[in-house]
């Protein structure tokens, strides 16, 4: 699998849990959009973030660790 298509499922499975949270708890409808949209973008800071480290087998260096922490 790709990462893009990695990140993309992910995103996505974050989004439907996102919005059976917000169903379960009964939020406003109004929320919907709002949470959909955020869940799905949750991880747009990954695209500034090299490949190599996004795809690293291997435990990260302390600074690819810093790198990714700061993706969202």
């Amino acid at each position: 699998m790709r990462i893009d298509d990695y990140i993309f499922q992910h995103s996505l499975n974050v989004t439907i849990y996102s919005l059976a949270i917000e169903t379960e708890l009964k939020l406003p409808k109004s929320k919907l959009v709002e949470i959909g949209v955020g869940s799905m973008l949750h991880d747009m800071g990954k695209i500034f973030i090299e490949p190599d480290i996004l795809k690293k087998p291997s435990k990260l260096t302390s600074s690819e660790f810093e790198m990714i922490k700061c993706h969202p």
